[in-house]
């Protein structure tokens, strides 16, 4: 080959090869990570129903090749090593875009509940107030929330709302905290306990939600010897720190428990029905036959009610079978204006046992029966107006397996108030052979001891193990099974011994013992026996012993019925 040949053929050669290498450079210059990650997050626009961007980016191509054929083109041009930088960028952009939909409202709600909690640790450390100090660095938060998973512009939208939320919240709690009497008695420890519970068990429910971690209120419970070390509960008296952590790991497991649950709501309720009803009353029924009727005359102006279903993996049942989905019924009354004489019933479909079952309410964590009536197909219940007014109630029908029968109470007066006693767990009733064999003795007289064990269960008390003022009566050996109840009682200022130093807690308890224990468990000393026995003759025909000598032995059938009337606007 001669020279000037070989110099012809090298030149084609190069040209050949320096416009394929500039073809190459210019697929290389797609970046295949930036344009996945931007069509992960066009992606999830399209569909966000995907929890994992893996299983996003296979429908995703299936999508783009009927939806956008140019686009398709691009990806399928792609070489092997563009297209998996393309598929990482994908499955970023595409979970970027799920993380970042949390709206940065919740941020502030964050910070507010991280205040109250750090304001409280400051307070118990003896730390003057001072939020600034307190308050955790950008870098701390965001490593906190994960937000370097989020944009830019969201993590600082975040950040900011988080410390506008942490300012309030611990400004707040800190004032609070310097208002409250000392650390010495059962009822400021409990007092105090309940307050800083709730503040963390809000803040580590949020927490837990930004996560996407399982409802578990367990998870970051603290230990009693935590809880006394950060509020540094050795400073004051035992019955106080006592009280502080009962009450602490009380109010710690509703809050994070409502909090969490109130922050899935929107991906824990299908809506069923939205309507008004006007004061001529009406009925609002979803489309699987739940509902409510209102009465006539109930409400002086329109209401809105608004029934939802709920998620029934935020809740737990305990012993219960569940015979219903569960339901959020909720009724606003703008006029804020009713007439409490007048009866809301709910209705759920049903056609199982018709003893066993029951419409039931949560309350504080804690489903409630409400007296129901099964009759077609139906369960209903019939509620005060005050207790819906304003407020979201969820409700469901559950069995009750280990349910109790009295056999003495069938045909008495205070029948439905006893039985519904016994269905909350309030009454026990005396034990037989069998739960079908039980009795009650209505007209029994009821011991101080008895009453008060009653007072406990519907006030749902929270009962430190201090028990030392108990032991300083002469006849504590007698009621050593009730010490925790008595000294709680005690402490409260709710009953007091005798003068001889003792407590006689088998004594026979009065209309009149009764009358100043309830004004002091009330905190209403204007109450008094004979209106509840003026009511239980207009609607029992039913006349107390009561009305004619206050200081006669009442009877365990009015004690039930006197805590059923008196709890009704509870349920």
């Amino acid at each position: 080959m001669n020279r000037i040949k070989f110099a012809i053929i090298l030149t084609l050669v190069m040209t050949l090869l320096l416009s394929g290498g500039a073809f190459a450079s210019e697929v290389e210059q797609v970046d295949g990570y930036d344009f996945g990650y931007s069509e992960g997050g066009k992606y999830y626009d399209v569909d966000p129903s995907f929890d994992d961007g893996a299983d996003a980016l296979d429908e995703y191509y299936d999508y783009i090749q009927d939806e956008d054929s140019d686009t398709y083109e691009k990806i399928d041009g792609l070489g092997s090593v563009t297209l998996r930088d393309f598929e990482d960028g994908f499955v970023e952009g595409y979970e970027d875009a799920k993380s970042s939909d949390v709206d940065t409202a919740d941020a502030k709600s964050l910070g507010e509940s991280l205040g109250r909690t750090y304001a409280l640790n400051d307070y118990y450390d003896g730390k003057d107030s001072d939020w600034t100090d307190a308050l955790p660095s950008d870098r701390s938060i965001s490593r906190m929330y994960e937000l370097d998973r989020m944009s830019s512009s969201y993590e600082d939208s975040f950040i900011s709302e988080f410390k506008a939320g942490f300012k309030t919240g611990y400004e707040d709690e800190y004032i609070q905290a310097l208002l409250r009497p000392p650390m010495d008695s059962m009822s400021q420890g409990l007092t105090d306990g309940g307050a800083a519970g709730t503040a963390l068990g809000a803040s580590f429910a949020e927490r837990d939600y930004m996560f996407r971690n399982s409802m578990n209120y367990e998870r970051d419970l603290p230990r009693d010897s935590e809880i006394i070390e950060r509020y540094r509960l050795d400073l004051g008296t035992n019955e106080y720190k006592d009280a502080f952590v009962e009450g602490f790991k009380k109010q710690y497991q509703i809050s994070y428990n409502q909090t969490f649950r109130s922050l899935s709501q929107d991906q824990s309720m299908a809506a069923l029905v939205s309507t008004t009803i006007p004061p001529a009353g009406g009925t609002a029924i979803a489309a699987d036959a739940v509902g409510i009727n209102i009465e006539p005359g109930t409400f002086y102006m329109p209401v809105y009610v608004t029934i939802n279903q709920q998620n029934t993996d935020y809740f737990r049942f305990g012993s219960y079978v569940r015979a219903s989905e569960i339901y959020s019924i909720r009724l606003d009354n703008p006029a804020n204006t009713l007439d409490d004489e007048k009866k809301i019933t709910i209705a759920f479909p049903y056609y199982g046992d018709e003893y066993k079952a029951g419409i039931y309410k949560l309350v504080n964590e804690r489903w409630y029966y409400i007296p129901s009536t099964v009759a077609e197909g139906t369960i209903t219940a019939q509620v005060l107006p005050s207790t819906m007014s304003n407020r979201e109630g969820v409700y469901a029908v559950f069995m009750d397996e280990n349910i109790r029968i009295l056999t003495d109470v069938r045909d008495h007066w205070a029948n439905p108030e006893i039985e519904t006693m016994v269905r909350r767990n309030i009454i026990l009733g005396y034990p037989g052979n069998t739960l079908l064999d039980g009795t009650f003795r209505p007209s029994q007289s009821i011991t101080r001891a008895e009453f008060l064990i009653l007072l406990s269960r519907i006030e749902n008390w929270t009962l430190p193990n201090y028990i030392v003022n108990a032991t300083h009566f002469k006849d504590y050996a007698q009621f050593a099974s009730y010490d925790r109840i008595i000294s709680y009682s005690l402490s409260m200022g709710h009953v007091i011994g005798y003068a001889d130093g003792t407590f006689r807690p088998y004594n026979p308890i009065s209309y009149y013992e009764v009358e100043l224990i309830m004004g002091r468990v009330m905190n209403s000393y204007g109450f008094r026996w004979n209106t509840i026995a003026t009511q239980m003759m207009y609607e029992k025909s039913y006349r107390s012993p009561g009305l004619d000598n206050i200081n006669s032995k009442i009877t365990r059938a009015e004690v039930a019925y006197m805590l059923y009337v008196l709890n009704q606007w509870r349920y």
